[in-house]
């Protein structure tokens, strides 16, 4: 299946799942709504179905199927960095970055995410278009592998997360049969059914229906989905891909990098840096003739790093490149912005993984670039944003 990714009339909304790789929706209390909004500027999502190849089939050069194995998927999204306006309220993409770090939540004066260990959560996403409805991708069973924020000079700061899905689904327009439907029925037939997968979710009218099978142009249907209710449904009525009526995202505007930075207590000036988290994560998905795995695990070590190019000053030199040369374990801390609710702190506990090169003699101002690997006394310390 091709990549799918958000244009200018394209829209996206994420939200945590109750039950993994199962769409958000099922009953009124956790169905996608406004709120679940993410304002991005790229989001893909791209499936593929492992199949075994026969080895048993004599007298015959022909490639013949034995059985699917189940299928799997990448999804990656990008976005700038941006409050939500009030300083203990969830941003915008506060589902993604929660599950990047393990744990999001509201603090006094603040919304901090931070590490936990073997975090189990997964989400699930919508992407549609917001003016013809002919075509959703819907990713399920999601979660973040590896979480990128960088800034560089007085350019926008950015995010990149990305990572394994459980399943993708898409989603067409389809049109019922010459039959009238009635609130009860569950089988619907539909002119052309090859645009239509099971897990689809449609609406027609005010009624939304999901699709848990498909047969030819036979649809097996979930009446009255979500927070709707079934109806009757008239012949040759359009079903079109689903999605939340609207969207609601924060007014906030994206940070500029401030280009300063705390480095062992010590104030310094950044012309860019790059922090990421990878997770490490792998999905129990090693069988055959299931449709999409069972869950995942958190099998190996986290990686925190940081990289940063500073402006370091002769007084500061000798403590900062120093402390680096003597491993010593401290805290740099990144600043993002001036306006409470539209501020972040990014803390980082580690070690300096890679000697900065300083050119002799010895100047009163150079540049150098430092490298950061997270490592802490105590389990899930190596890192943690604020917005504050």
């Amino acid at each position: 299946m091709a990549t799918y990714s958000l244009g200018r009339e394209q829209l996206l909304w994420i939200a945590a799942e109750t039950t993994f790789a199962t769409i958000p929706g099922t009953t009124s209390a956790d169905s996608f709504v406004a709120a679940d909004a993410v304002r991005v500027m790229e989001f893909d999502a791209n499936a593929e179905i492992d199949r075994m190849v026969r080895d048993d089939k004599d007298n015959s050069r022909t490639a013949q199927d034995q059985i699917e194995k189940r299928t799997s998927g990448e999804w990656s999204a990008k976005g700038y960095l941006f409050g939500a306006g009030a300083a203990s309220t969830a941003p915008d993409f506060d589902v993604i970055f929660a599950n990047a770090f393990g744990l999001g939540a509201a603090a006094t004066g603040s919304y901090q995410y931070t590490l936990v260990t073997d975090p189990t959560s997964s989400f699930a996403a919508i992407a549609g278009n917001a003016t013809n409805h002919n075509h959703s991708k819907i990713a399920l069973g999601c979660i973040v592998e590896e979480l990128t924020i960088q800034g560089a000079g007085g350019d926008l700061v950015t995010w990149d997360a990305k990572g394994p899905c459980a399943n993708v689904i898409d989603a067409g327009r389809c049109t019922l049969n010459t039959t009238s439907l009635s609130a009860g029925d569950t089988t619907a037939t539909v002119t052309d059914g090859s645009g239509v997968q099971p897990g689809t979710v449609l609406y027609v009218g005010t009624e939304q229906v999901y699709v848990s099978a498909v047969s030819g142009n036979a649809l097996t249907l979930t009446r009255g989905w979500g927070a709707s209710t079934a109806a009757s449904i008239a012949s040759s009525s359009v079903f079109q891909p689903w999605e939340p009526t609207s969207q609601t995202l924060s007014s906030a505007l994206p940070l500029a990098m401030t280009g300063s930075a705390t480095i062992a207590g010590t104030n310094v000036t950044i012309k860019s840096w790059k922090f990421s988290l990878k997770n490490s994560r792998d999905f129990i998905n090693d069988h055959w003739g299931s449709t999409v795995a069972d869950g995942y695990v958190n099998a190996k070590k986290r990686e925190v790093t940081l990289e940063l190019t500073a402006r370091l000053e002769r007084d500061n030199l000798i403590y900062i490149v120093g402390a680096g040369y003597h491993n010593e374990a401290h805290a740099v801390v990144i600043t993002c912005g001036g306006t409470s609710g539209n501020k972040y702190t990014l803390t980082v506990q580690g070690e300096m993984k890679s000697k900065p090169k300083i050119t002799y003699p010895e100047r009163d101002m150079v540049d150098v670039t430092l490298s950061y690997t997270g490592i802490y006394a105590t389990d899930n310390g190596e890192c943690s944003l604020s917005q504050v």
